[in-house]
């Protein structure tokens, strides 16, 4: 069995032909086509096809509110002109086979608690740190979706209601890009020629690197506070590919410490904060076991 598995990120399309054991035989990644619908299906049935000689299903892990066990997809996230509609149908007419689809953040969460630095846990979120940020959260050992699948939508949480406009939202402040924009703002440069890796060269040499990096950090930290409030979990993993970072994560650690100092008035025991094991590739994983499950369980 060969399964096409897609991650639907809102920069990259990230796509990798995988096996029943999770191995995976082979590995892309090309622009999300986040332009247009026509360009959306294009792309994807594209790829299908290059493959479809070899494959038994597709297997696709989509940022939004996504209702997995019907196929359902209320909105696409970063593709805005996905909503309201069974995608997964769609899919299935256009390819002749078995498609699943799931929210992202929850792939990799699973992809994590099965294979991952969430073995053996029962309570835990992951913060997927992308163009936006993605969010899920696991409750005695499974996945809780909520009454409207609607859980872990981390994006509009309200980080600043002073703000009246974007600023005031949580992805304002913790996405890839709020990283890499606040640098090429500062160095009053073109914002698409930051990249993280570029953000995060030499970045101990930079006190202006380390100044904004530090503020999102402690942005990091006070949201993970409230996530914490709420939720009492036993560890909470930060996804995406700058997680694989030390430094981030190293001072993501610092800033929670001193916020849940601050705090302990209240008794809110601090979680372990740790990177995604297998980073990017946790999506990709999550989203081939909600494939095996649904159809070969």
């Amino acid at each position: 069995m060969i399964i096409l598995v897609l991650d639907m990120g809102g920069t990259n399309l990230k796509y990798a032909l995988m096996n029943e054991k999770f191995d995976f035989l082979e590995k892309k990644a090309i622009c999300s086509p986040i332009d247009s619908r026509k360009n959306f299906f294009e792309t994807i049935l594209n790829l299908y096809n290059q493959y479809k000689q070899q494959i038994s299903g597709v297997a696709i892990s989509l940022a939004g509110r996504v209702n997995t066990e019907i196929g359902y997809v209320h909105h696409g996230g970063s593709y805005q002109f996905i909503k309201e509609e069974f995608l997964q149908k769609e899919f299935e007419e256009l390819f002749h086979c078995p498609v699943t689809i799931a929210n992202d953040a929850e792939c990799a969460l699973l992809g994590e608690h099965r294979f991952g630095n969430l073995e053996g846990v029962q309570n835990a979120i992951s913060i997927i740190i992308g163009t936006a940020i993605g969010g899920s959260i696991l409750i005695n050992g499974k996945i809780y979706k909520g009454s409207h699948c609607n859980s872990g939508e981390f994006s509009s949480i309200v980080i600043d209601p002073k703000n009246k406009d974007w600023s005031r939202y949580w992805f304002a402040h913790n996405s890839y890009q709020a990283l890499t924009n606040k640098y090429a703002k500062l160095k009053n440069i073109d914002s698409s020629s930051v990249t993280g890796k570029i953000f995060f060269e030499n970045i101990d040499e930079d006190s202006e690197k380390i100044k904004i990096l530090n503020i999102f950090c402690k942005d990091m930290a006070n949201a993970i506070y409230n996530l914490q409030c709420a939720f009492d979990v036993e560890k909470i993993i930060i996804g995406g590919g700058v997680s694989q970072q030390p430094i981030l994560i190293n001072t993501i650690n610092e800033e929670v410490k001193k916020i849940f100092k601050k705090m302990e008035m209240f008794h809110v025991v601090c979680p372990e904060i740790s990177p995604c094991k297998y980073a990017n590739d946790s999506n990709l994983l999550g989203a081939l076991l909600v494939h095996i499950d649904k159809y070969y369980r």
